[in-house]
């Protein structure tokens, strides 16, 4: 499109193909020569491929209104075998899985002066289904059924407003973002049972919100500091979800069922609810380049590894903390540093 036409528009496709095969052992078998006792051969091909486009349109000088759509189809074939030496005839399992989704965004962007934009956005988004194998700890006789897992097509709904802007003559630059998401099918890694296995599952809906913000500041010269916060909020929506707990034995605090915890509003996995980081650098101008001092800090708060809590499988809050000291030359081809 023509520089200063108000409706600029792009189009394209997209087409991938992934041929994998992977190989695994298990070992502890003292009458093979190498001690293995399971060796499995497997080989997952994906073909995805996808049509999309966006256009843009200038409603006024300052209003810019922005939507684009995409279809995706995405086919998996997985299959496995599963030997174990001297030991007469495999095991075989198999999958398949396919799908087909269309995914589409809008957006709103205001131009309140030359250094300030307001913004709006909703989007939806998609994740295809997925297979997982893992036929070397399974204790069944039936690789489809105690081995293979799948999770159907994740979809999702996402709303963003926030302000991006240039401040104090261009020496500060703050960026602030709220959001919430709604997702259906969400996918989830499930962690538990008597092998203490790896399992895909589906909740019926997960929720997520909160806000985000980020500064730059150059308060003097040669001083530059930055900033960051966030806030996340995640929860489980599906009051029928159940899963086996730890294998290896822990202290579950969610309700447990015959063995099952119930995970309706547990937090996503591995997902803090406040994150913080902030820097600071400060140069010294020599004759041939410059000294500089670093340092930068990153906080994040509890977190819980599994989809159900319990005393042993969590990590507190954390802070990190780095400081560095170093001289990089004017024409950037020498630097050191301690730190």
């Amino acid at each position: 499109n023509a520089e200063g036409e108000r409706f600029r528009w792009q189009g394209g496709a997209f087409y991938f193909n992934e041929d994998v095969t992977a190989y695994g052992y298990a070992y502890g078998n003292a009458a093979d020569p190498r001690g293995i006792s399971i060796f499995t051969d497997s080989r997952q091909e994906t073909k995805t491929w996808a049509l999309f486009g966006q256009a843009s349109y200038d409603l006024t000088e300052q209003v810019t209104l922005t939507g684009g759509v995409r279809y995706n189809d995405e086919d998996k074939d997985f299959n496995v075998t599963r030997t174990m030496p001297g030991v007469p005839g495999s095991t075989k399992g198999n999958a398949s899985v396919s799908d087909g989704q269309v995914t589409w965004d809008i957006s709103l962007t205001y131009k309140a002066t030359d250094d300030v934009n307001l913004f709006t956005r909703v989007a939806n988004g998609y994740r295809a289904p997925s297979i997982q194998s893992r036929p070397l700890f399974y204790f069944g006789n039936n690789i489809n059924r105690d081995a293979l897992s799948i999770a159907k097509a994740e979809t999702l709904m996402s709303y963003e407003a926030g302000v991006k802007s240039n401040l104090w003559e261009r020496k500060a630059r703050l960026n602030v973002t709220a959001f919430y998401t709604d997702i259906e099918d969400q996918q989830f890694t499930a962690v538990g049972g008597a092998s203490n296995n790896n399992t895909l599952i589906n909740a019926k809906g997960g929720e997520g919100y909160g806000f985000e913000a980020e500064l730059e500041l150059l308060p003097v010269e040669n001083l530059m500091l930055t900033g960051g916060l966030s806030y996340n909020h995640t929860e489980i929506k599906d009051s029928t979800l159940r899963i086996p707990v730890c294998g290896g034995g822990c202290t579950v605090t969610d309700p447990v069922v015959n063995g099952f915890a119930q995970l309706n509003g547990n937090s996503f996995p591995n997902a803090p609810k406040w994150i913080f980081s902030a820097s600071a650098r400060y140069g010294i101008p020599v004759d041939s380049g410059e000294i500089y001092v670093f340092t930068d800090w990153n906080y994040r708060s509890k977190v819980n590894f599994f989809l159900y809590t319990s005393k042993e499988f969590y990590s507190d809050s954390k802070l990190e903390g780095g400081l560095k000291l170093g001289y990089v030359s004017d024409d950037e081809k020498l630097g050191v540093a301690i730190f």
